[in-house]
């Protein structure tokens, strides 16, 4: 790579980010569990070109990406008492690379991020179990709220060393900068729990 003077961080010849969903949602009371559905169609479509060939050789100077999917939840909400009730959910998300996840330029901190035409989106998958108990149903007084959940994020995008032309070091701005650029990983599992109280430290007036 050469020293990068006039070029800019973005595609030289301009980029652009179109998006288009549609969703539906339902509910429905089965005695004492409330149900609730829902579904959503995302498309987007990421295109840039670099016109400026004299620092970076691109392979494909032009990007067109585009993906859709179809992602949902569904949850369910149970209240055994006046005093404590569950809800248990499952849930899917869908991300497209964005402009600055496949074609942005940045050095920082003795590293460059390179563009990677090859990025795909990422999906996500979330199950979830809560339980709440309240001191007084009528009077919010007092209030526990407890959860735990997993997430499966899979082809997470992740900036991660890699190589350009086959050199890990590339030529930007007077200095040598280690080569990094946006990729997917296989997968990773994001899980935790929480608490909540709230509660009311004096009479309501």
């Amino acid at each position: 790579g050469l020293t990068q003077s006039a070029a800019t961080r973005y595609a030289d010849g301009g980029s652009s980010m179109n998006t288009l969903a549609a969703f539906g949602a339902a509910q429905r009371q089965f005695g004492s569990t409330q149900c609730r559905m829902g579904m959503r169609w995302s498309w987007a479509q990421v295109q840039a070109s670099f016109q400026d060939t004299t620092w970076l050789q691109l392979v494909s100077p032009e990007f067109d990406q585009s993906q859709g999917a179809l992602t949902g939840s569904v949850s369910a909400l149970t209240r055994w008492s006046d005093q404590w009730s569950s809800m248990a959910s499952l849930s899917s998300g869908f991300r497209h690379p964005n402009v600055d996840d496949i074609g942005k330029i940045r050095e920082k901190g003795g590293f460059v991020l390179l563009p990677n035409p090859e990025l795909k989106p990422e999906y996500l998958y979330t199950a979830e179990q809560a339980v709440s108990w309240q001191l007084n149903p009528n009077r919010d007084v007092l209030k526990v709220d407890a959860a735990v959940f997993g997430s499966l994020w899979n082809d997470a995008i992740v900036q991660a060393n890699a190589e350009w032309e086959g050199d890990t070091l590339f030529w930007i701005d007077g200095d040598w900068a280690r080569v990094q650029t946006n990729q997917n990983l296989d997968r990773a599992w994001v899980r935790g729990a929480r608490v909540n109280l709230s509660a009311r430290l004096w009479p309501q007036t």
